[in-house]
């Protein structure tokens, strides 16, 4: 399948400024291509666009043409003039959000449903149903609601491969994977292409599990095509144009300032060049000593104790767990794809009663306060940014999240419109949040539980499509309000499988597993040696660093290579 796309441009029906603006690419079949660029760039309408939900499930203005050449005799599909069914079956779009994606109850009978639309033969569906389940290892009878954000995700691909799609569209396919899972999800897909032809187009901010993957990089800002190269071309053209403080790159790649021969895109690579350049000069690398400041802390937020929880008929999915989280700490919880984390995160805030234990949030226990009263302690960020939008208005949609603090007006209004800023959203503050990109949807969630200025902040996953900038600018942020200047004292937990911003934003790692606290301590303890959730320079660097105790967390700008000392010793 090729794909051509003309003069292409796209406004959403509430917006002045483009969220396309004359696009025009050639997509070679059997490709695998990366979209990246800002929150707020291009990418996930450009995803929309091509599977036809843009314009016809957004409304909005188009113009232009994309135009599908299926090959073997087909008759080429046009966009916008054929509808999103007529791509059915060629074009499969896995949205950024996948529980908007889930319409049935157990995993075979969603697997099923793009099938059963399109009037398949019921013994072809259950052929293709029973063949995704195995391919992404997932259990027939399942119950979608009570999985984990990235078993959904695995459902909602399963779904779309069971439609054997000529072109499948990604937006943020790993953004609730473990790394284990992320890893075997990318691998999986780049089979499907090499083994089958299949075209991809994937949009990512995490380019560190991405890049090794894809034959071609597409950059998007505002909305236009501002680089279009293979990727280590890609990553060579960004170190040069850009700060790599701010840039869309990965950690590994900032490693070419050591003088690797080409700028690194994995772990291999970068590894690869540090031990050749060491073999050839006799010299060491070296590390400088991090800059990192104890954090201030204080009394109790958080404390549980022997917490036990289970979903009704199901497997016990807590058991026993003991934490205690004083002020001032960022506590980043990981671990794999339905550990529980979300759900510990919930029971904490009153959404579901724990079978056992005990819960206090500032001193006060939860037993017997209804989650009114615990609002008042903890605020929470669910996983789905989007089931927070009410208002019309970004500004009022966080403005109205005071509404039962009773705050005056205009003190009201001067927290939001601080808030708005710190998180990058001022320019966005009229628009209406259905039509923003995912990551302003994640900030916008996120503005919205910040500005309350709770003893307890409770963040699930937040960091879905938001940038390594943006990734920077929220560790500061979670920092900040951990350890406020004056004497408010709060506390920050957090659950990510991103491990790059545990590394920076964190005061303390806690890995669950097993239904209990199975690591618990400094990132550097926690994640430095760590065979799983190790940052991607710390696995570069892991026995080629002599250091006392583990490597820890390191950051590219820490490292050099130190000539061989007089004597060869």
């Amino acid at each position: 399948m090729r794909i051509d796309i003309a003069g292409v441009h796209y406004t959403y029906p509430t917006a002045q400024a483009r969220a396309l603006d004359e696009i025009d690419l050639t997509l070679e079949g059997g490709g695998t291509t990366l979209l990246v660029g800002p929150s707020g760039g291009g990418k996930t309408t450009l995803c929309r666009a091509l599977a036809g939900a843009v314009p016809h499930l957004f409304g909005g203005t188009f113009g232009g043409t994309i135009t599908l050449h299926r090959g073997g005799g087909a008759t080429p599909l046009h966009i916008p003039q054929d509808q999103p069914q007529a791509l059915a079956g060629t074009v499969a779009l896995g949205m950024q959000d996948p529980e908007a994606q889930l319409v049935r109850s157990t995993v075979d009978r969603e697997v099923a449903f793009g099938l059963e639309q399109q009037g398949l033969p019921p013994a072809m569906i259950e052929r293709r149903v029973e063949e995704a389940l195995a391919l992404l290892e997932l259990p027939a009878e399942g119950d979608v609601a009570s999985l984990s954000g990235g078993e959904q995700q695995r459902v909602v691909l399963a779904g779309l491969l069971a439609m054997h799609p000529s072109l499948l569209v990604l937006d943020e396919p790993t953004s609730q994977l473990d790394p284990k899972s992320a890893e075997e999800l990318l691998l999986f897909v780049r089979r499907l292409n090499e083994d089958l032809g299949l075209t991809v187009v994937l949009a990512e901010q995490r380019l560190e599990r991405c890049l090794p993957f894809v034959d071609r990089v597409i950059q998007l800002e505002a909305g236009r095509v501002v680089a279009d190269a293979p990727p280590t071309a890609f990553a060579t053209s960004q170190l040069r144009a850009t700060d790599p403080q701010a840039s869309l790159l990965p950690p590994v790649c900032r490693l070419a300032a050591l003088g690797l021969p080409s700028v690194p895109i994995s772990v291999k690579e970068a590894r690869q060049g540090i031990e050749g350049i060491l073999a050839a000069s006799g010299g060491a690398l070296k590390m400088a000593p991090s800059a990192t400041a104890t954090p201030r802390k204080g009394e109790t937020i958080l404390q549980v104790r022997q917490l036990r929880f289970r979903y009704a008929a199901h497997t016990p999915l807590l058991e026993g767990i003991d934490l205690r989280v004083d002020a001032g700490e960022v506590l980043c919880l990981l671990g794999r794809n339905g550990a529980g984390k979300s759900t510990l995160l919930q029971v904490i805030a009153g959404l579901h009663a724990p079978d056992a234990g005990t819960i206090s949030v500032g001193g006060t226990p939860n037993a017997h306060q209804p989650v009114s009263a615990l609002a008042r302690s903890c605020a929470l960020l669910l996983q789905d940014p989007r089931a927070y939008a009410q208002a019309l208005r970004v500004d009022t949609e966080v403005l109205e999240s005071l509404g039962d603090l009773r705050l005056p007006p205009r003190r009201a209004e001067s927290r939001t419109a601080a808030v708005l800023t710190t998180l990058g959203l001022e320019g966005v503050a009229e628009r209406d949040p259905r039509d923003l990109s995912g990551g302003q949807v994640q900030r916008v969630a996120l503005a919205s539980v910040l500005v309350r200025r709770r003893p307890l902040l409770l963040l699930d996953e937040p960091t879905r499509g938001l940038d390594y900038a943006l990734k920077g600018r929220l560790a500061t942020t979670l920092r900040r309000y951990a350890s406020p200047k004056g004497t408010p004292r709060r506390a920050v937990v957090l659950v990510s499988h991103d491990v790059e911003l545990a590394a920076i934003a964190a005061t303390r790692v806690a890995i669950l597993g097993r239904g209990r606290i199975i690591a618990d301590g400094p990132p550097a303890e926690v994640l430095g040696d760590s065979l799983l959730f190790s940052p991607q320079v710390s696995r570069v660097v892991r026995g080629l660093l002599k250091v006392e105790g583990g490597t820890g967390i390191v950051r590219p700008e820490q490292l050099r290579l130190a000539p061989p000392l007089e004597g060869g010793s």
